[in-house]
């Protein structure tokens, strides 16, 4: 619950406040810019959470516009509401536009600088070494693999984290929505989330926007130059059909 201090006091408290045109429920913004952090290269602020992944989305988009564009790739960038309370807005928009790839770009924890956090048994996730690449929940293996090697390529830092069930991202909205897409949930480790003195790297940033874009141009070249398909989505993950039996090896005998 969030207490707002208006410092009101003497008598009819309530019709003070409602002269101030105030009601119970009312929205509220906190006015906190984005400035440049303490640190080289780093910033802090009010909604990095997620007003970073808007703008990696238009940065993508800027990029494209800029270059010689996608001949055999559609990029769609979108800006989701309500993303916190169960992903409504990315879900609808993935029904409607039925992507064949979605790629949820949002902020993650910097679990190495998290206080009592980072002697447990969480990825070694640091502010400053990279975006973030999710494995697990809906994400595609293939998909991953792919994001993985163009950035290798390109010298891009990146980071892995795992997830259960959930990637706690829009990356989600596909599968909430009931269509078929390839998903990727990239981010960028930040420290005191949720609050207005959020802090982030621009470098991680960065790093995001042209793993993203470089992986849009590889798949816009792939197959000889016709672009990458829906087929390569599908066929690239592992195949029990393919797969070899697992066989008990013995162990050997101990020389005498």
């Amino acid at each position: 619950m969030l207490y707002l201090e208006l410092h009101i006091h003497g008598e009819n408290k309530k019709e003070q406040v409602e002269a101030l045109g105030i009601r119970p429920g009312d929205p509220i913004l906190y006015d906190r810019p984005i400035e440049r952090g303490f640190s080289p290269n780093t910033f802090t602020g009010a909604y990095l959470d997620n007003g970073l992944g808007c703008f990696v989305t238009s940065e993508i988009a800027r990029l494209v516009a800029e270059s010689s564009g996608l001949k055999n790739v559609r990029f769609l960038g979108a800006m989701a509401s309500h993303e916190e309370i169960g992903r409504f807005g990315s879900r609808v928009l993935a029904e409607r536009f039925r992507p064949d790839v979605t790629i949820a770009v949002d902020v993650g924890h910097d679990f190495v600088a998290a206080p009592g956090v980072s002697d447990r048994r969480y990825e070694p996730i640091a502010m400053g070494a990279g975006y973030c690449l999710t494995h697990g929940a809906v994400t595609s293996a293939t998909l991953n693999s792919l994001i993985t090697s163009v950035s290798v390529d390109k010298g891009i830092p990146v980071q892995h984290e795992l997830a259960g069930r959930d990637t706690g991202t829009d990356a989600m909205a596909a599968a909430l929505a009931a269509i078929d897409s390839a998903a990727a949930s990239i981010g960028f480790p930040i420290r005191n989330m949720h609050t207005i003195s959020e802090s982030g790297h621009t470098g991680d940033v960065d790093a995001a926007i042209y793993a993203i874009f470089e992986t849009l141009k590889h798949m816009d070249s792939m197959n000889g130059g016709s672009g990458i398909t829906v087929d390569d989505l599908r066929s690239g993950h592992p195949r029990l059909d393919q797969s070899s039996a697992l066989v008990h090896q013995p162990a050997p005998a101990e020389e005498k």
